[in-house]
């Protein structure tokens, strides 16, 4: 509501109630002065409560919202230029692929929750480390080309993401590390677009849309090793005793990927090789269970992949 809104509010309140006008519009003169005292008071109260570590992890979300509204930007390029390739490069008909794909992920964690997590974790180790975890990944993929240069394509594949953190223990004073298991059935729907320039034995491709992921296991280890005076905060005391995650964990991930790489004829298919990036944004972790800090523990991952595929 503005400064005016609120005087003509005021002024119809008052005269509403039975106060003279001359009673309401003097009133209501003092509106704008307590909704901007107020107004005022707020911003300085929003402004001290911008401390802290928030300061410190703004380079961080910048870096993600730049990421998400880069991966936005590109569903729409990919749907425009898709309905363009299909319009003006037809096929006689449709035709379809179906393909084998094998590969590796290197998997991190983002979110103000897994800064919450870090600090926690640094409670126990000097020097604390985190590092990607790499797990090998494999599934199958159908694709329906409804243009030479146009497709669309639906995976099922084996997907292992997580992390790891690395640090010397304040306790024992080894080197030790905590890994994060989460292994998903990554589902995509992908519009794959290649050049229409480079002709039908080399196929360059820019590859994007959303996934489901189904979790199959999730797993935490060597939390029973963490020091118990911990200053934690709710996401580290779920683990301590027990290896299965599952029950602290959500059962279904959805996000984006965003990929590239080329497809080249080989034999009676075509074998193809890609560099994938997957962004999740739901929270992993439940934080009815773990806290409200665990709500914004989201996967992340960098998917090297190679393929091969028939089509008929």
């Amino acid at each position: 509501m503005n400064v005016s809104a609120a005087s003509e509010f005021v002024y119809a309140q008052k005269a509403s109630t039975g106060v003279s006008i001359r009673q309401a519009q003097h009133q209501s003169t003092t509106a704008p002065l307590l909704i901007c005292r107020t107004v005022s008071t707020n911003h300085m109260l929003l402004r001290c409560g911008r401390e802290g570590r928030e300061n410190l992890m703004n380079c961080g979300r910048s870096t993600i919202a730049r990421t998400s509204a880069f991966v936005a930007i590109s569903h729409l390029v990919l749907a425009t230029i898709t309905v363009y390739a299909g319009n003006y490069y037809p096929r006689s008909g449709p035709t379809f692929s179906l393909g084998i794909r094998s590969g590796i992920t290197a998997s991190t964690l983002w979110g103000h929750g897994s800064y919450v997590l870090e600090d926690e974790l640094r409670g126990n180790f000097f020097q604390l480390g985190d590092n990607a975890r790499w797990v090998l990944t494999g599934g199958l993929y159908l694709a329906l080309h409804f243009s030479d240069f146009a497709a669309l394509q639906t995976e099922i594949n084996y997907c292992g993401l997580g992390k790891r953190y690395e640090g010397m223990s304040s306790i024992t004073g080894d080197n030790e590390t905590i890994d994060i298991h989460l292994d998903y059935l990554i589902m995509p729907i992908m519009l794959k677009l290649m050049l229409p320039f480079t002709g039908d034995n080399f196929r360059p491709y820019l590859a994007v849309g959303p996934y489901l992921g189904v979790r199959l296991n999730a797993q935490v280890k060597k939390v029973d090793q963490l020091n118990e005076n911990i200053n934690d905060l709710g996401i580290l005391n779920a683990f301590r005793h027990e290896s299965a995650a599952n029950g602290e964990t959500r059962g279904v991930d959805v996000g984006s990927i965003l990929g590239i790489g080329v497809d080249t004829r080989l034999g009676p298919g075509y074998f193809e090789f890609g560099v994938r990036g997957l962004l999740g944004f739901v929270g992993v972790f439940d934080e009815d269970t773990l806290g409200a800090n665990a709500e914004e523990i989201r996967n992340a991952a960098l998917w090297f992949t190679g393929a091969y595929h028939f089509e008929f």
